[in-house]
Order: C-alpha cells, then sequence, then structure tokens
C-alpha cells in the first residue's frame, strides 16, 4: 500500500491503519520512505506504530510517498490516515492511498 502527498508537498502521517471488511485491522510492515525529512527522526514506522504522537515525515520534492506491505494475503476495506496532530494539517490534501500489488504494481 502506497499513500502518497500533493504534488511537491511534504507528506507527514501520524498512522495508517487498514481494515478488512468485518473491521479487523490488517497489519502492515516492511515501510518504506520515497524521501525523508531526517535520517533518525520521523521513521516509516512511525506510521504503524500506534502512538499518535510520532509521526512519518517526507522530504519537499516529489518523493512524497510511504510504503508498506500487507502481512497477510487479506483483502483490505478500509484505508484510514491519521494526520499529523501538531502543524501542517493541510498537507495530505489532494493526496492518495493506493493498493499495490506484490510486482508494486497498482491492483485498484
Amino acid at each position: 500500500m502506497r499513500v502518497q502527498a500533493n504534488d511537491g508537498n511534504f507528506l507527514n502521517l501520524a498512522e495508517v491503519d487498514v481494515y478488512d471488511s468485518g473491521g479487523a485491522e490488517l497489519a502492515l510492515s516492511d515501510g518504506v520512505l520515497g524521501s525523508q525529512y531526517s535520517s533518525t527522526l520521523y521513521q516509516a514506522s512511525n506510521c504503524i506504530d500506534d502512538v499518535l504522537s510520532t509521526f512519518c515525515h517526507t522530504s519537499y520534492d516529489d518523493d512524497n510517498w510511504v510504503r508498506f506491505a500487507f502481512t497477510s494475503s487479506d483483502t483490505a476495506f478500509t484505508v484510514q490516515l491519521t494526520n499529523r496532530n501538531s502543524a501542517n494539517y493541510d498537507r495530505i490534501i489532494g493526496g492518495n492511498v493506493r493498493i499495490l500489488g506484490a510486482s508494486l504494481e497498482t491492483l485498484g
């Protein structure tokens, strides 16, 4: 799964949660940022740590995305993004979420 901010903007999210059709949360792993604002802070793993005071953060460029792998083959039904709670709330406006296949091609 890949979350991307609008063109040229930072991406900074507190949490990314994915649920199946029954409402069970699907586990995500292997977070990768397209670009990194800081090498020690704001890692991709902050988006899936269930702590709303931490967040992932990209640089200000066209590689403003974060990608995660599903740990099961269950079907994603709902994606919930929790925005950074301290500032810059508008950075995700115009962004998108894509569900990717094993080859990282878009499935839908």
